[in-house]
């Protein structure tokens, strides 16, 4: 296994993001880069259990980054399903739902994160409630599978705070519309053309994450 520190130019910044680690300044997103980049990991998540066990990181914050790492994979595996078949499988996203409320609820209990609860399960609601109410006003325009996605997105963007929900739902429709516009202009779709919109809230999570 390499070094912390490289040669040349690379071995002040690593050996200060080293000095950082070590004296506990600096996050663990950091941390996680930094060792997966300049100190030969084979893989983040290594250097995310090997800094935690060096350092004695806190475990809730390990858990955060690999449960965000384990919804970007199931994120990018339901825009791939929804692209090809238009559809968002219950298999996935309902025990993704029910992953994401155990460990929220987990958090609250176990690692102070009680002040996050109310906000995930209002975000879970409030979210899963609109999209539900789209669908019943919409009723081919929106499908069952965007209800319980809106459900798992409102759980997660909640929990990260209003900021991050109100972003990540607005996001989905801006920049659904943007694409359903261009292709009209492309004339590769019609107003009554059906598009998936699942990606588009991913992807508008990902960007209310990315703010919170």
């Amino acid at each position: 296994m390499r070094r912390w520190a490289d040669a040349g130019a690379d071995a002040e910044l690593v050996e200060g993001a080293r000095s950082r680690v070590m004296a506990g300044d600096a996050p663990v997103l950091l941390v996680r880069v930094d060792s997966a980049v300049h100190a030969g990991y084979p893989h983040p998540l290594t250097a995310v259990a090997s800094i935690s066990y060096r350092r004695g990181m806190d475990p809730a914050a390990v858990v955060v980054v690999l449960a965000h790492l384990g919804l970007l994979g199931i994120g990018i595996r339901l825009i791939a399903v929804d692209i090809a078949a238009h559809r968002l499988p219950d298999r996935i996203v309902l025990p993704t739902l029910g992953g994401a409320l155990l460990l929220a609820l987990a958090d609250a209990v176990f690692a102070g994160g009680g002040a996050r609860l109310p906000g995930a399960l209002w975000g879970m609601l409030i979210l899963g409630g609109f999209y539900a109410l789209l669908r019943a006003l919409s009723r081919e325009g929106m499908g069952g599978g965007d209800v319980k996605l809106a459900a798992l997105i409102g759980l997660v963007l909640g929990w990260h705070g209003w900021q991050a929900l109100l972003v990540g739902a607005a996001s989905a429709f801006v920049l659904g519309a943007v694409h359903a516009l261009w292709l009209i202009a492309l004339r590769r779709a019609t107003g009554a053309t059906h598009i998936a919109f699942g990606p588009w809230m991913i992807v508008g999570s990902a960007l209310g994450v990315a703010v919170a």
